[in-house]
């Protein structure tokens, strides 16, 4: 398992770039379903590498921009120790994939900032919390795909 800090969290909160990535995914931890854990991850790459290409990146720059995920995706220890939960943080430099004691709903999140909320639980000590969101619709705006 890995330890999402009140500092790590805060990172991830103000991190910004031209294009990031937020990926949540359930795993199986036991039996032969387990299989499924670096297909799913796999297709949200893919998700990723249409939304690099949408945004003009030409090939050997979506490679690079993914390579560490690529690498994560093909190390075969790292479907073999599961939690419940995976989520991964992608963006231009940065790769920063986390295996969490709660199980996530899939999801596939694109925007200038990494998107938090499914982590909040984490964090708070009964699991429960408000959140207070502002944004500027013209630079703070997320998108879901599925």
């Amino acid at each position: 398992m890995d330890h999402i800090s009140n500092d790590t969290l805060r990172e991830l909160m103000t991190f910004t770039s031209d294009i990031c990535f937020s990926i949540y995914l359930p795993m199986v931890k036991a039996g032969k379903q387990t299989e499924q854990n670096s297909i799913r991850f796999k297709n949200m790459l893919r998700k990723a590498e249409t939304e690099l290409t949408k945004l003009g990146y030409r090939q050997h720059e979506r490679e690079e921009f993914l390579k560490p995920a690529g690498s994560y995706l093909n190390d075969r220890s790292v479907w073999t120790r599961q939690e419940e939960g995976l989520a991964v943080f992608i963006a231009d430099g940065t790769f920063m994939p986390f295996r969490l004691p709660i199980s996530f709903t899939e999801e596939f999140m694109t925007g200038g900032r990494f998107y938090v909320k499914p982590l909040l639980p984490l964090v708070v000590n009964d699991g429960t919390f408000f959140l207070l969101t502002l944004a500027l619709w013209a630079t703070s705006q997320w998108t879901r795909l599925h």
